[in-house]
């Protein structure tokens, strides 16, 4: 949830904080619940006003940001509706990792502190304090499709990096494993899951995951973004969507574990009925307390 605090008398500063139940959706999935199935549309959002909270995080926009006609004012309606119940997510799993070691919250671990600045300080310059600033059209999520549009190129040419930075990493490591199968304990031990460390556990098994099958599951474009959104979405987020592959990776990790529950494309209506549901329940545990 994004708000707008003014702290001992100084400038409005942006707060962000998990109060809902987060939900990650992949590009597949929000662009689908946007534009088909009307009913589906509104039971999700329906859920999210009464307390949900969509885990965002910048690739998001920026596939979506290619749509156009029709389709992207679909999009831009949803994310409009979703208004400040949202959360944008660092996109570096390793990061994550390290604040959660450091001992931060929840929310300051996988928190993308610069996208949060960066957001709010353009928000500011365009729209002079007092006109937007009560407002909770200040955290319209529709907007940051269009700022950061102009951006999408240097954005798609990191993403293409990110692959190549992920592709030989795991062939680097799986070589170092071929060389000596115990140095994978040393590198990325088989941990147990903590409920104060998610981010650390899916990071931790998820590489191990992509060394072991690095032989028989060659990564693609694309995986880059992907490795980072299951890592980030399966250990902050209640509910997740990714593709088969991504879900399949998250599944196997060692149970029991808090992560997620992963639907993927074909599931979008289980995962909106879950949704609501763990929103229903979370909101009669609020009232009976």
């Amino acid at each position: 949830m994004l708000r707008l605090r003014a702290r001992d008398g100084g400038p409005l500063k942006a707060d962000v904080s998990i109060e809902g139940v987060p939900v990650f959706l992949d590009q597949f999935a929000l662009y689908k619940l946007a534009t088909d199935d009307p009913p589906r549309r509104h039971k999700f959002i329906e859920a999210m006003t009464n307390g949900g909270e969509l885990v965002f995080s910048v690739s998001n926009a920026v596939e979506l940001s290619a749509l156009m006609g029709k389709s992207l004012d679909s999009v831009k309606a949803f994310l409009k509706d979703i208004g400040p119940r949202w959360f944008p997510i660092e996109m570096d799993p390793k990061s994550v990792s390290d604040r959660e070691i450091d001992g931060q919250n929840r929310a300051d671990s996988f928190a993308s502190k610069k996208f949060i600045v960066d957001y709010t300080q353009d928000r500011f310059l365009k729209h002079p304090q007092g006109t937007l600033m009560l407002s909770e059209e200040f955290f319209n999520l529709s907007w940051v499709m269009d700022w950061l549009s102009p951006q999408r190129d240097s954005i798609i040419e990191g993403k293409t990096q990110l692959d190549n930075v992920l592709k030989e990493r795991v062939l680097l490591l799986r070589t170092k494993y071929e060389a000596d199968a115990s140095w994978l304990e040393k590198g990325f031990p088989n941990v147990a899951f903590d409920p104060r460390i998610p981010g650390t556990f899916a990071y931790a098994h998820i590489m191990r995951t992509l060394i072991l099958e690095a032989k028989s599951f060659h990564l693609k474009k694309g995986d880059g973004i992907d490795f980072c959104q299951a890592i980030l979405g399966s250990s902050i987020a209640s509910v997740a969507t990714l593709d088969q592959h991504w879900k399949r990776r998250v599944e196997n990790l060692p149970t029991p574990n808090g992560l997620a529950r992963i639907y993927y494309g074909n599931e979008l209506n289980q995962m909106v009925d879950d949704f609501a549901s763990r929103v229903q329940a979370k909101t009669t545990n609020s009232k009976e307390q």
